[in-house]
């Protein structure tokens, strides 16, 4: 990779940690690191070159660099006002990848000028099982209150994986209301049986019955997959035998294909299920 001329180059080279490594792959990938350094560091610090998200990669080369705090590099560069909008979120998202609680919290902060930011962390938050410090209920809530679909949509997915209850009302009208833009109602649809649990069944199965939607159906569908996998399953089915997409089925099939037995529970009720 030392012969590629182009920022990318590390970005490249840094997929070898993907697979088995041995003491002479690691040797060649330091170098690489310090090899390239002209070309990559301008590239991270402008915020262009992110490593695809990848923050293990991330991590691998600004260690091998001498980084000491990764997390504090990147809340300085993110800070800089002469970078794009695009550019802070790659870092803010990098940051959010392998920072502390704090920096959770910095990231959460953030998203008052990048609200892209709140869905980026309500899925880190699933994957890495870290919640933001702070008061992160209360900025959420005011991200769920506002106007702008993109934050309404994220602070919904946020609030339930962080599960603030008190939010539910407001999850609940989101979800069940024709008049929610689609992917606000699909979002809060996830949150409300995160958060609901058993009580949210009733209403999963009316919104995943035929009188709605293809995309409210399979939001109720998959929500409703985390808390009865059977009834969700004959709901699946149902929608299944008039898909006609595999984009589509795809949607209706991960639930089952992502959980034990799951595709075992949905075969019969496809068996049995009739078109709707």
């Amino acid at each position: 990779s030392t012969y590629l001329d182009s920022p990318r180059a590390i970005e490249i080279a840094v997929q070898a940690l993907d697979s088995p490594m041995d003491r002479f792959l690691n040797y060649a990938l330091r170098q690489a690191v310090h090899g390239l350094a002209d070309r990559w560091k301008p590239a991270f610090t402008s915020g262009k070159l992110t490593f695809a998200g990848r923050s293990e990669h991330a991590a691998f080369v600004l260690q091998e660099d001498g980084s000491k705090d990764i997390a504090g590099q990147l809340k300085t560069l993110s800070a800089n006002s002469a970078l794009s909008g695009d550019a802070q979120f790659n870092l803010l998202k990098l940051l959010a990848n392998i920072g502390s609680p704090s920096d959770l919290e910095y990231v959460l902060d953030q998203s008052r000028t990048h609200p892209k930011l709140l869905a980026e962390l309500a899925e880190i938050t699933r994957i890495r099982g870290l919640r933001p410090g702070g008061n992160f209920r209360t900025t959420i809530t005011k991200h769920i209150n506002s106007k702008n679909t993109e934050a309404v949509r994220g602070s919904a997915l946020l609030a339930g994986e962080l599960k603030v209850a008190s939010l539910l009302p407001r999850i609940g009208e989101l979800g069940v209301r024709n008049a929610t833009p689609q992917p606000v109602r699909s979002a809060a649809i996830q949150a409300y049986g995160q958060l609901a649990h058993e009580r949210a069944i009733p209403d999963l199965m009316q919104l995943a019955s035929p009188s709605h939607n293809k995309d409210t159906r399979i939001a109720a569908i998959n929500a409703l997959a985390g808390i009865d996998l059977a009834a969700s399953a004959d709901q699946g089915a149902r929608l299944l035998k008039n898909i006609s997409t595999a984009e589509d089925a795809n949607l209706v099939l991960q639930p089952f294909l992502n959980r034990k037995a799951g595709l075992t529970i949905l075969a019969p009720a496809v068996s049995r299920s009739k078109p709707t």
